[in-house]
């Protein structure tokens, strides 16, 4: 591993969901605080089961939109 190499952390459904469960902007401080010191992976569908509960329990749905070019 080089110096520019973060380590590589698989993240689990317990800590994600905990994550996720934290009130505030905490959810989004913890993952940037991960991702700073780790190469986090997760399967695509733990995420988005996680998510889609944490979406049905708050009804915290916030919507992106792209530009198109």
């Amino acid at each position: 591993m080089t110096e520019t190499e973060k380590p590589r952390a698989v993240i689990d459904k317990s800590l994600l969901q905990g994550i996720t469960g934290l009130p505030n902007d905490q959810p989004k401080r913890c993952l940037e605080a991960l991702t700073s010191r780790y190469d986090a992976v997760v399967a695509l569908e733990l995420s988005e089961e996680v998510l889609a509960r944490y979406i049905s329990s708050t009804g915290d749905v916030k919507q992106t939109h792209r530009s198109s070019p």
